[in-house]
């Protein structure tokens, strides 16, 4: 079920290794984390659902999931976004592996990758990156 998909998510990030990420648990405004807690912290905003197969057991449903994480600086632009890269693939390898991937909570039936981009952070901190990866969660429901 859609209401499954945060909660995953959140168990996810508290699985990784070194630093701990923080949720920014504002649900439509991922521009006013304050400059204390934005680094290490990342951002979840689901988009429009879509149905999917029926049958008179079950309804798939997919649901893009953005997932922005803010990428502390390191020593230059390239650095970082570099950094922010290696992050995002160690991300996506981890969430995409089939003993993740496939066995979730109940009402998660699969997860796709979709896309990954980053972009500078802004003008006034100009090493910090913000790495930007797109998801399709597809969920079912139990028609009975």
């Amino acid at each position: 079920m859609i209401s499954d998909i945060l909660p995953f998510i959140r168990e996810y990030y508290k699985s990784l290794p070194k630093e701990p990420w923080k949720e920014w648990t504002d649900a439509y405004n991922n521009e006013n984390i304050p400059k204390t807690r934005l680094f290490n912290t990342y951002h979840v905003e689901m988009g429009i659902a879509n149905g999917g197969q029926n049958n008179q057991d079950h309804l798939t449903v997919t649901v893009p999931v953005t997932i922005r994480m803010y990428i502390p600086p390191a020593r230059n632009v390239v650095l970082s976004r570099e950094k922010a890269i290696a992050i995002g693939d160690q991300f996506i390898n981890g969430i995409l592996a089939p003993k993740v991937r496939l066995t979730q909570q109940p009402g998660i039936l699969n997860i796709k990758h979709n896309t990954t981009d980053t972009e500078q952070l802004n003008d006034s901190n100009d090493n910090g990156v913000i790495l930007k990866m797109g998801f399709s969660f597809i969920v079912i429901y139990s028609t009975r």
